[in-house]
C-alpha cells in the first residue's frame, strides 16, 4: 500500500492541552514560498490534471476562478461530493485543468501557498487544489479546513514531499485515493 501523509497542523493536534500549548499553536502551517514552488514542481511532474473548486455560490460577486487558467480547462464538474467533502445546498463547481508547465506558472503568479491565499492583492478566491493521475487523486486539499492529504505515488515523490513541510504519515483516513471520471 502506498504511504499517505497529512500536512501537520498544530490546531488539529489532540495531544496539545492547555498545559502544553506550543508558541506556534495558532499559526496556520502551510507550504508557501519556495516550498510551495517545490511541491508544485513535484505534483506537476506526476499529474495529468489538477482541479480547483469555485468559491461557494452564496458568495455572489466574488471572482471564483482564475482567468488565465481558462485555456487549460478541460472539464467542468458539478458533484455533490469532492475530495471527501459533501456539498451543502448547491453542488460544487469543480474545474479540471490540464497539468502543464504554463498552468503551474499561473498558479505560482496568482496564489502564495498550498491553501490558495491570493497573492499581491489579487482578488481571486478558489478552493481545494487537487492533483490527479489517471483520474485518481494523489494530493488533495480542503482549503477552508487547512487540510491536505497525500497518497505518495512512489518513494521518490515521498522523499521530495517531506522536504516541503511537516508531513505526518497516516494509516486511517481513506484506504483508496479519491477518484473521478472525466466526461
Amino acid at each position: 500500500m502506498k504511504k499517505r501523509y497529512i500536512l501537520y497542523q498544530s490546531f488539529f493536534d489532540n495531544t496539545i492541552t492547555e498545559d502544553n500549548i506550543p508558541d506556534d499553536v495558532d499559526d496556520i502551517k502551510t507550504v508557501s514560498q519556495e516550498n510551495f514552488r517545490v511541491l508544485l514542481d513535484l505534483c506537476f511532474q506526476y499529474a495529468d490534471v489538477f482541479s480547483l473548486t469555485d468559491y461557494p455560490p452564496e458568495h455572489k460577486g466574488i471572482k471564483n476562478y482564475i482567468d488565465a487558467l481558462i485555456p487549460f480547462q478541460v472539464d467542468s464538474l458539478f458533484p455533490n461530493e469532492w475530495f471527501y467533502e459533501r456539498a451543502i445546498g448547491e453542488p460544487f463547481h469543480v474545474r479540471i485543468y490540464s497539468a502543464t508547465e504554463k498552468a503551474k506558472e499561473i498558479l505560482l503568479e496568482t496564489v502564495e501557498d498550498l491553501f490558495l491565499t491570493p497573492k499581491n492583492g489579487k482578488a481571486v478566491f478558489v478552493n481545494d487544489l487537487c492533483f490527479f493521475r489517471n483520474g485518481k487523486a494523489f494530493l488533495g486539499t480542503v482549503t477552508h479546513e487547512y487540510y491536505c492529504l497525500v497518497y505518495c505515488p512512489d518513494y521518490k515523490f515521498e522523499r521530495k514531499l517531506k522536504s516541503t513541510g511537516r508531513w505526518i504519515e497516516v494509516t486511517d483516513p481513506w484506504s483508496e485515493p479519491f477518484q473521478f471520471t472525466a466526461k
